[in-house]
């Protein structure tokens, strides 16, 4: 973990003051009810929050992938903004087989959290990704669309796509 410790202390002071949104899950790893326990804080994405929007009115949704994941039924039929790894045209069986809408659909991932964008390619300002090309999936995107539902999945029908840099882990598991 000598990167962690790294990235950790040249760029965490940077959080000082500021919004900062991890997303992973705590976990006890030690199996032995008779001792203490020993806790690990997986984490899978970091992020600097804009207490704002994304200045178009797009309202922040706090942890946003997960949010909309956990509760779609809350932002159905509105326009949001969420980040996370881009995955292909299902590349990695994110989603259900035969869930993809239309040919030019594609996948979005932050840690266990999963939607198809719909409506727009991959592609914004100063980049264009390849749905086919597993070697694009190490990108991390921010999407803003309108929130749609179909068959107990999640559609973002995109309106604007913004290039985030790599992901953290660069590359797809």
């Amino acid at each position: 973990a000598e990167e962690m410790a790294h990235f950790l202390s040249t760029t965490a002071r940077s959080w000082v003051g500021r919004r900062v949104e991890i997303v992973g899950a705590i976990d006890d790893l030690n199996r032995d009810p008779r001792r203490e326990p020993l806790w690990a804080f997986l984490v899978w994405s970091i992020a600097l929050q804009d207490e704002g929007g994304d200045g178009d009115g797009t309202p922040p949704m706090g942890s946003r992938l997960e949010a909309l994941v956990m509760s779609p039924e809350a932002r159905a039929g509105e326009t949001i903004s969420v980040k996370g790894t881009f995955r292909g045209a299902n590349l990695f069986d994110d989603m259900p087989p035969g869930s993809q809408r239309k040919a030019g659909d594609w996948v979005l991932k932050d840690g266990p959290f999963v939607i198809w964008v719909t409506g727009k390619a991959p592609k914004g300002s100063g980049f264009s990704l390849e749905p086919s090309s597993r070697s694009d999936c190490r990108w991390r995107l921010e999407v803003s669309g309108k929130v749609e539902r179909e068959a107990g999945l999640i559609y973002l029908k995109a309106k604007k796509i913004r290039l985030l840099g790599r992901s953290p882990e660069d590359a797809p598991p």
